[in-house]
């Protein structure tokens, strides 16, 4: 396919397993089959999923993508050509058009070096693809450093002047994460891996910093091989998702079409997993001597799956201490036979 910027055909990645020399002279070889035959093909400004359970290998295909781990067989195409043995100053040149954020922002950032620092320094690295090697010393540093807070400014790494001084400790995790989307993108790639992108931040920086991707997307015609374990997440920001299990994708299709309809057992878990919040009338507590209508603002039910089946967790939305109490009271005044009547009505609330 014209399109078709990364495909992986028949992918294998298995790792040694390490153990003590008289143990290898008596026993067969052994291995761990991290990745087993995986085949998919991303096409150009397309955002794919890879979704799975910790440990299924969604982070060692990500690595394999940009040959940062090198696979054991199958074969790796990038913007139609085969780099799978690829190395050295080819491989070097290649790395600029892939990028990948990395899990850990606070792990991926040098504490050493200053943010700007480390925004600028692929620069540094590909000053020769970038075209400017013609350039002076003084000249170049001015460029890099140019270019640098017009891309921290991009990100919402604001104001960059300030930002640019400051160390990896000094910034919250919404800002680092953005710091490493900075580092990614400012040598223009055409592929960018995001490995867990947003799963070490809350709730409310993790849909700016998904927003901000898709953002990112639509002004450099970004294509994304988003990974991670939240379908939720997955299903807000990509346009096909593969569902891998064991080391294996067991299921790949549409966004919409493996919401609607899921073929393999395992997604089918998945799905049932998602946390989904219900509406449903509360009791009157006398003991509280609250009516319904308030107790409908200080408590919001949250079902885990199908309401009424599996656990139930409770989020306060009270904005005072007398309310906080009144919210952590509330569940142990039910007891047992309440806790059951109350799960009865959930199951019949529409």
């Amino acid at each position: 396919m014209e399109d078709e910027i990364l495909r992986l055909s028949d992918v294998t990645v298995h790792f040694p397993v390490k153990m003590p020399l008289a143990q290898r002279l008596f026993s067969r070889k052994s291995v761990v089959h991290a990745v087993d035959r995986v085949s998919f093909s991303l096409r150009s400004g397309e955002i794919m999923g890879l979704v799975g359970e910790s440990g299924c290998g969604k982070t060692t295909v990500g690595k394999t993508s940009v040959r940062l781990i090198e696979p054991t067989s199958g074969r790796i195409f990038f913007a139609g050509h085969d780099i799978t043995h690829t190395g050295g100053e080819q491989l070097r040149r290649l790395r600029k058009k892939m990028q990948i954020v990395f899990q850990d922002p606070h792990a991926s950032l040098n504490p050493a070096m200053t943010i700007g620092e480390a925004i600028l320094h692929p620069l540094s690295i590909h000053r020769l693809e970038l075209g400017s090697l013609e350039l002076g010393r003084d000249t170049f540093e001015q460029w890099a450093v140019k270019k640098v807070l017009s891309t921290m400014t991009e990100v919402g790494l604001t104001p960059a002047k300030h930002l640019y001084y400051k160390y990896p400790g000094d910034l919250s995790g919404g800002q680092k994460q953005r710091a490493v989307i900075a580092r990614a993108i400012i040598t223009e790639p055409k592929l960018l891996i995001v490995d867990e992108g947003v799963s070490m931040l809350d709730m409310s920086v993790r849909a700016k910093i998904l927003e901000l991707m898709l953002d990112l997307k639509r002004r450099h015609g970004l294509t994304y091989l988003f990974i991670t374990h939240d379908l939720a997440t997955a299903k807000f920001i990509c346009d096909r998702i593969a569902i891998m299990y064991l080391g294996r994708i067991v299921e790949i299709g549409l966004a919409r079409k493996i919401y609607a309809d899921p073929k393999h057992p395992y997604t089918k878990a998945l799905l049932q997993a998602i946390p989904i919040p219900v509406k449903c009338p509360m009791p009157f507590i006398p003991q509280l001597g609250v009516d319904s209508t308030l107790d409908a603002q200080l408590f919001s039910p949250l079902v885990v799956g199908k309401p009424g089946i599996l656990s139930i967790s409770w989020t306060s939305t009270c904005r005072t201490r007398k309310e906080r109490g009144t919210t952590s009271a509330f569940w142990d005044l039910l007891g047992h036979g309440g806790r059951k009547t109350l799960l009865r009505g959930w199951k019949q609330s529409p």
